[in-house]
């Protein structure tokens, strides 16, 4: 998932699982190339839930070669 690379920006994602009880196995966390966003690479207990819930919160999700560009 696609966050903004500011205070609080990884609360706003985990805050959408935590609110709808998907639970965070891990996470890896890196910055972009784009200097205004952060990627996050999430291992959660319910893929299809967390993907539908950040979709609905505007949160852009990445496929494997979009991370890689």
């Amino acid at each position: 998932v696609a966050i903004p690379d500011v205070p609080g920006g990884l609360n706003k994602v985990l805050q959408v699982l935590t609110d709808a009880k998907v639970n965070v196995e891990y996470m890896y966390a890196f910055i972009s190339r784009r200097k205004e966003m952060a990627y996050v690479i999430l291992r959660v207990d319910d893929n299809g839930k967390a993907a539908e819930l950040l979709q609905k919160a505007a949160f852009p999700l990445l496929t494997e070669e979009e991370i890689a560009e």
